[in-house]
């Protein structure tokens, strides 16, 4: 068995346990984390400041570094943020949508844990206590697998909120013996499941002899009418199904129509657009004779996409994104173009092109960009100003 297998073996027996601690129990664990990260926040803070020297003297960049960073201000943010999460309504337990059936059985959903999550993320340590606090809450186990930069950092975290758990009374992973109790508990449940299926299937007899006695007092024949109409009903489902392959094949071929039409139309604005965010430096996007995606410089080089820089690459995936939103004219029109922080990765120079690119889809398409970085609203700002436009900003 390797590591990774026996951790999900563990975890899936500490998930028990979790699953029945109840909310005054996780909330005291929760509120325990925010205690011991407090207290010990030197140590978590040391950790970190030895993984931010390693991926310095790594070269990572910027951008990546500051996610990285964990500062005074930054822990006791986390801090709040457990806290907060501690204070919200408990979301296991809750019975909604009751409906009692024909047969007087009543049905219902209610919510309980998954069990077991496995979240893989970057290296950024605050998501490695958001994501545990979040577990803890919905009453689930987690694997956390943050990026290999924060190594240091996330180990200090999870040592921290194991001890916090235990403080708590609640298991930060399990043992054998867990996991025979849960055998027990299991063969336990299944006996009575069993008990269950008995019970039901000799109530299914009894119906079926008040069925076979309504059929003798005349019952059969509204039964007949009611197949009739199902049958009649059925019908109607089978032309109306027909009648979506017809219009899924139709909607088909105008997907096709475009891709080999209007698509290869995208070309011509996207080589603008990557020697608008270039700076003349490659002034060509277009198609082999096989098919494959080629570009041009202004020397007239002939290069593959996978020989082109990394933010060369993210340049044209931006003038293609664009060019392929303008080019689709009649689609969405009225709908607003929601865009994540695409120019976050970009290095100053690139930011600046394809902020030009931005703002001159922007005149005649409304763009709603998400950005948490200074430094993008200062240049989107600045490219719509030279344009004569205004960005808005809403601080949220």
């Amino acid at each position: 068995m390797t590591a990774l297998q026996e951790q999900g073996r563990l975890a899936k027996a500490a998930s028990y346990t979790l699953a029945t601690a109840g909310t005054a129990r996780k909330n005291a664990a929760l509120e325990a984390i925010a205690d011991i990260l407090t207290e010990r926040r030197g140590e978590w803070l040391s950790a970190n400041a030895q993984d931010v020297a390693a991926a310095r003297e790594a070269g990572m960049r910027p951008a990546m570094l500051d996610r990285l960073t964990l500062t005074e201000e930054r822990v006791s943010g986390i801090v709040e943020a457990v806290r907060q999460v501690a204070a919200l309504p408990d979301p296991i337990g809750k019975v909604d949508k009751m409906e009692t059936r024909p047969n007087g059985l009543i049905i219902g959903r209610r919510r309980v844990p998954l069990g077991v999550a496995a979240i893989i993320f970057e290296a950024r340590p605050n998501v490695t206590v958001d994501a545990a606090a979040l577990c803890l809450k919905s009453g689930n186990v987690c694997i956390l697998r943050g990026g290999k930069e924060a190594i240091r950092s996330n180990r200090k975290a999870a040592e921290l909120m194991r001890l916090a758990l235990e403080r708590a009374g609640l298991p930060p992973t399990a043992t054998l013996a867990d996991i025979e109790r849960e055998y027990e508990r299991s063969l336990r449940q299944r006996a009575g499941l069993l008990e269950t299926f008995e019970t039901m299937n000799h109530r299914a007899g009894e119906l079926a002899s008040i069925l076979s006695q309504a059929e003798a007092a005349g019952d059969l024949d509204r039964c007949k009418i009611a197949a009739q109409q199902a049958s009649t009903r059925l019908d109607e489902a089978k032309t109306d199904f027909a009648r979506l392959l017809l219009a899924k094949h139709m909607l088909e071929a105008a997907i096709a129509t475009w891709e080999s039409k209007r698509q290869a139309e995208a070309y011509a604005p996207a080589s603008r657009l990557l020697s608008l965010m270039t700076d003349g430096r490659w002034t060509e996007v277009s198609l082999t004779a096989e098919g494959t995606l080629q570009v041009t410089d202004a020397v007239k080089t002939v290069r593959s996409p996978v020989h082109l820089s990394l933010g060369t690459c993210q340049q044209l995936y931006l003038a293609l994104r664009i060019a392929l939103l303008a080019s689709a004219d009649q689609v969405g029109r009225a709908i607003p173009i929601l865009a994540d922080d695409i120019l976050v990765n970009f290095d100053e120079r690139r930011r600046v092109g394809a902020a030009r690119a931005l703002v001159e889809l922007a005149q005649t398409r409304q763009i709603i960009l998400f950005t948490c970085h200074e430094e993008v609203v200062r240049t989107l700002k600045k490219a719509a100003k030279q344009v004569g436009q205004a960005a808005t900003v809403i601080n949220l």
